[in-house]
């Protein structure tokens, strides 16, 4: 049997959406144009979409320290 709903349990709902009521929107196409921006500008710095990842150190590389060694 469901039990019955309490007062401190509807007061803690009202809050959370009180809470997410406030919260700023924003359109998707604007922050979608905000993150294709974001990208173009660091494209060069991101090893894992750029081209010249040949041209630098790769920092993903796996070392002999990332090995675990129990003796």
């Amino acid at each position: 049997m469901d039990s019955p709903v309490t007062s401190s349990k509807l007061q803690s709902v009202v809050k959370q959406l009180r809470i997410e009521g406030a919260i700023e929107r924003k359109n998707i196409s604007v922050v979608s144009k905000d993150l294709m921006e974001f990208c173009q500008k660091h494209y060069n710095d991101d090893y894992l979409v750029s081209a010249q990842l040949a041209n630098r150190q790769n920092p993903y590389k796996k070392t002999k320290r990332d090995s675990c060694d129990i003796m």
